[in-house]
């Protein structure tokens, strides 16, 4: 008979490779996003640009790092990771589109996959528009969208701590 360790062990090692792969596209979005961000506070910003970097900042961090990912995305992201990992067949599929099925990209329903591919949609238009901006408010806006994405990501691994302890 399989310990129930035995029987856990590939569900966890599933969970756990759904998770490193967002966490994983989260922290190479901070890492690209961070080092233009420097880039353009290295050049140098006058008084009024940094009190708009300051103030994009507060905003980005508050709405999309703290109400959005943190109390939005990653409640539900681990969520997702638990039916994942209690589903009854893991085949090749499921292992490889893990990531995909945690963020609601595959394997949903129709109004979760249409609001996840909406926002994918909504977030590549909002990169697209980033980058035709001037500097140096590209490199501000990249910096604020950074830090709110690092709030994101401690929040998901606060949470994956959490999860592990209980």
């Amino acid at each position: 008979p399989q310990t129930r360790l035995a029987r856990t062990f590939p569900r966890l090692m599933l969970g756990g490779w759904a998770l490193a792969g967002v966490a994983f596209a989260l922290a190479k979005a901070v890492y690209r996003l961070g080092a233009r961000a420097l880039e353009t506070l290295y050049a140098g910003l006058s008084p009024a640009h940094w009190l708009m970097f300051a103030i994009c900042l507060v905003l980005f961090v508050y709405g999309e790092g703290y109400r959005a990912l943190h109390l939005r995305f990653v409640p539900k992201l681990m969520e997702r990771t638990e039916q994942l990992m209690a589903r009854e067949s893991l085949g090749v599929s499921m292992w490889l589109m893990a990531p995909l099925y945690v963020l609601r990209l595959v394997h949903a329903e129709r109004a979760e996959l249409v609001r996840a591919w909406l926002a994918i949609a909504l977030i590549t238009l909002a990169v697209v528009i980033v980058r035709a901006l001037p500097e140096p408010y590209r490199g501000m806006i990249d910096g604020a969208v950074a830090a709110a994405l690092s709030v994101g990501l401690g929040s998901m691994l606060l949470a994956v701590r959490r999860q592990l302890a209980a």
